[in-house]
């Protein structure tokens, strides 16, 4: 996923059964600024079941490595997760996105 300014890549994600890690949609991959002096820091954004979705912030101007796990607490597993890489550009303008993607179980 990819738009100007943010990168993320060798992504690989997974949905755990029912009873292991919550059954949760679990996720990793290299979150990257590529516009280092712009001054935006960039987030992996990631929504499940249809709840708020939940930002993963990066360092910016470098690469970070990021590995985690998003659950509906109400249900035993989860089996729809939303994931897109964004530039997280304050409160003037809107932030730019990479396309949603969406995984189903």
């Amino acid at each position: 996923m990819s738009v100007p300014g943010v990168r993320f890549y060798e992504g690989k994600y997974k949905f755990n059964a029912q009873g292991r890690n919550h059954g949760a949609f679990e996720w990793t991959g290299y979150l990257n600024d590529s516009s280092m002096r712009d001054d935006h820091n960039v987030y992996v954004e990631v929504r499940v079941e249809g709840h708020s979705p939940i930002r993963y912030y990066g360092k910016q101007g470098r690469t970070v490595w990021l590995h985690r796990s998003n659950w509906d607490g109400a249900q035993q597993y989860t089996d729809d997760a939303y994931i897109r890489a964004c530039v997280d550009r304050g409160v003037a303008k809107w932030d730019l996105c990479s396309s949603e993607l969406h995984y189903a179980k």
